[in-house]
């Protein structure tokens, strides 16, 4: 599985992801909220013990959800749904699973680790500028504590 995060201008933060079998799922994810700090957010309540996380990424229309479920201290269930309205009140489970794959939780860090500082090279105000909230250097900042410690 690989995920590629791509900050555009104007708002839009374009994310890819392709598992090991089954097609690439293209996410417009627009900044109607503040997505990339809710990645952040979520991988350090993984870290530090939360058992399952959602990460809510608002398209126009539409939204989805990164739903990412602890199966062992190590290894992670990752699922892309998609929900049929923006800032949707429904379970994660109501709207319509495009992907589900399991990995390490480690690799899965490494992953979205790795795309959130091509976002903070760019330099925080090129950040600000481009998506419209502050990069979440903080929680950017623990996870690359985790990754360092792995």
């Amino acid at each position: 599985m690989d995920i590629v995060m791509t900050l555009e201008q104007h708002g839009w933060l374009d994310i890819l992801v392709q598992p090991d079998q089954g097609e690439q799922i293209e996410i417009p994810v627009s900044f109607l909220s503040d997505a990339v700090e809710d990645i952040a957010r979520q991988f350090v309540a993984l870290h530090k013990g939360a058992t399952e996380v959602t990460m809510t990424m608002q398209t126009e229309p539409g939204e989805y959800r990164f739903w990412i479920k602890k199966r062992s201290q190590t290894m992670v269930q990752f699922m892309v749904y998609e929900m049929s309205d923006n800032f949707s009140p429904e379970a994660v489970t109501k709207g319509r699973l495009l992907m589900s794959e399991e990995l390490t939780l480690v690799k899965l860090t490494k992953l979205f680790y790795r795309e959130l500082s091509k976002m903070k090279e760019m330099g925080l105000e090129e950040y600000h500028k481009r998506w419209s909230f502050d990069f979440p250097l903080n929680a950017y900042e623990r996870i690359g504590r985790v990754v360092q410690i792995r």
